[in-house]
């Protein structure tokens, strides 16, 4: 299988100390993991090195309590998403005109929060312990999207975005590829919402996505939307 999922306690701290302190397209993340982890809260207010080492504390107590059902999760999302990651790679070829079969390795990492970032460069992502299959099948077809993505921007694309501009391009292009059918499928009955701050451009893109006779035009064309964003 191309994803493989492993656990990674020593990455959910820094994702908790970091995150604890990210507010990305209308998204405040510590709202999310305050709410999973009530008593991560405690640490506003403190300095840095004392946070740490409060979270690297919480971190390592609820792994020691949580350990099997982790490892559970674990093998329950990688069961689910061995069921359908041919059915996902095939439809990602079609769409990127990708024409030999995709060999990549990829690496999800279940973690405890839900913040679920991703590592365009090593080809890594989180996926989320306390979220649902379903939607976790959901966070998989995203973040691979992305590397896609990325990969297309970069060779075809390399200058035609700043970081931020592109950042949202790509969250933009997820929602326009996975609501529809093919990707859809794999996921129902949830969909591909973006980020709220993203909305009001989501049918342009559709509009220009669906009018184009191939990804390269899309691209070229959805580029200057981009960059009025």
């Amino acid at each position: 299988m191309l994803v493989q999922f492993k656990i990674n306690k020593t990455l959910d701290k820094k994702l908790i100390h970091e995150f604890l302190n990210t507010f990305a397209g209308g998204v405040d993340f510590s709202k999310g993991i305050i709410r999973l982890h009530p008593d991560i809260k405690k640490v506003k207010g403190m300095d840095s090195d004392k946070k740490m080492r409060f979270i690297s504390k919480y971190v390592n107590n609820y792994y020691s309590k949580n350990k099997t059902k982790i490892n559970k999760k674990l093998s329950e999302i990688q069961n689910s998403w061995n069921e359908k990651e041919k059915t996902y790679f095939e439809e990602i070829r079609k769409v990127f005109g990708i024409k030999k079969p995709i060999q990549r390795k990829y690496v999800a990492y279940v973690s405890i929060i839900n913040s679920c970032p991703r590592w365009i460069s090593k080809k890594e992502f989180c996926v989320g312990y306390n979220l649902t299959i379903t939607n976790n099948i959901l966070v998989i077809c995203h973040e691979l999207v992305h590397f896609f993505f990325y990969d297309y921007m970069n060779k075809k694309y390399p200058k035609s975005l700043n970081n931020e501009q592109k950042w949202i391009y790509s969250e933009i292009f997820n929602v326009v590829i996975l609501n529809k059918p093919q990707f859809k499928q794999l996921f129902e009955p949830l969909k591909e919402q973006g980020y709220p701050a993203h909305k009001k451009n989501f049918n342009k893109f559709q509009k220009l996505y669906d009018n184009s006779k191939d990804m390269n035009e899309f691209f070229r064309k959805s580029i200057q939307l981009a960059k009025n964003i």
